[in-house]
């Protein structure tokens, strides 16, 4: 992204959402992650949701990071 080396992830199953009194829990989900190494901070940008919904939109927000430029 931009000349860095991002280091993206890929997870797939049963997320729990929130602290454990209130946890939500959902099966079939994915979550495509990517931390971009930037100083003084670093980004990180994250698609989450079912997995049949993130099929085609996984190519999408791959697209979308790898084409995004800083702006000094």
């Amino acid at each position: 992204m931009d000349g860095v080396d991002a280091v993206w992830l890929d997870l797939r199953g049963t997320f729990d959402s929130g602290p454990a009194i209130d946890a939500q829990v959902a099966s079939g989900m994915r979550m495509i992650g990517v931390a971009i190494p930037r100083s003084p901070r670093d980004f990180y940008l994250k698609l989450t949701g079912p997995r049949e919904q993130l099929l085609n939109a996984a190519t999408e927000f791959q697209d979308f990071v790898k084409s995004a430029r800083f702006v000094q």
